[in-house]
């Protein structure tokens, strides 16, 4: 059976989809319903930041005024 189909590529298909599109697709809508609490920085980076007088930006995710921007339709 030269040629026909293996195991091993159904398999290795398998691992493909797995450890490259639900890591993706999961991660997105984890961080998307977490939203800020997604986001947080390890303890000596806080510290550094706050050292060097680094802060986190003040914009929200729906822009610079904390208001929805609109998308032309098109």
């Amino acid at each position: 059976m030269a040629g026909g189909p293996t195991v091993y590529g159904d398999t290795r298909d398998a691992l493909g989809l797995d450890l490259l599109v639900v890591p993706v697709l999961l991660g997105t809508a984890v961080a998307r319903l977490l939203r800020r609490a997604a986001w947080w920085a390890p303890g000596p980076h806080a510290r550094c930041s706050d050292r060097l007088g680094i802060k986190e930006s003040d914009m929200s995710a729906d822009g610079p005024a904390g208001k929805p921007v609109p998308i032309a339709a098109g």
